[in-house]
């Protein structure tokens, strides 16, 4: 169980170009491999950073969704894998 608010910001394939704004999601559940969470609204992409705080330190890591679904209390779950890991040095620009 990961009960925790998560950053999200969706990106393009590449892992840095934005796509959209970024939100706040609930945790569900976490794994080596991946992430589950909920959200309000639909994602724009596929691809997204989640920033999580390890240990007091903050960790962004891109994940490539592969599944959402509709809940019936009117909001989005969705889950996905862990790609790789981003250094804090990592900027997201713009898409154009």
């Amino acid at each position: 169980a990961f009960p925790y608010l998560v950053q999200l910001q969706p990106v393009l394939e590449d892992g840095m170009s934005r796509q959209g704004s970024p939100l706040v999601v609930v945790g569900k559940q976490i794994s080596e491999v991946g992430l589950g969470f909920y959200h309000p609204r639909p994602l724009p992409s596929r691809y997204g950073i989640v920033t999580l705080d390890v240990a007091g330190v903050s960790v962004s890591v891109l994940i490539e969704l592969l599944w959402t679904q509709f809940t019936h209390h009117g909001w989005y779950e969705s889950g996905g894998k862990f790609v790789r890991l981003l250094s804090q040095a990592s900027a997201v620009r713009e898409s154009a």
